[in-house]
């Protein structure tokens, strides 16, 4: 299984192709997402994400969206609050620094402990139990 890929514009930025024909079948195979087994997206509600397929391919996947509104993803997504936002430096990096560093950062920040901080700190209710118990 890879548990990486990547994808790149000419403007450095997702697009609806890049979302709908890489990213959410990726997702779907690393996630393991069912009928059984729902998954949570929250994201930005940007152009790219919004596209009638890629809102198919998540409902017929069992991939609940909850978007929120770009100004607002850097105070109540939980990755930008716990894991993203501090290893944006504010510098620009080039194509090819961007796999390094970005895999240094994510070693050290994607941790369980900082994505349920992230959770916690935006005030993102965690599901009923009863529900998951009752599968």
């Amino acid at each position: 299984m890879r548990f990486a890929e990547a994808a790149a514009t000419k403007s450095g930025w997702m697009n609806s192709d890049i979302f709908s024909d890489q990213y959410l079948p990726f997702f779907i195979r690393q996630t393991r997402c069912s009928k059984d087994r729902q998954v949570l997206v929250i994201m930005e509600n940007h152009e790219s994400h919004l596209l009638w397929k890629a809102i198919t391919t998540a409902k017929d996947n069992s991939i609940v969206i909850l978007t929120l509104a770009p100004p607002t993803s850097h105070r109540l997504h939980p990755l930008d609050t716990t894991v993203y936002g501090p290893s944006q430096s504010g510098r620009q990096i080039n194509i090819y620094e961007i796999v390094e560093l970005t895999a240094r950062a994510h070693t050290v920040a994607d941790t369980p402990s900082n994505v349920i901080a992230g959770v916690q700190a935006t005030g993102i209710p965690p599901p009923p139990q009863e529900r998951h118990l009752s599968r």
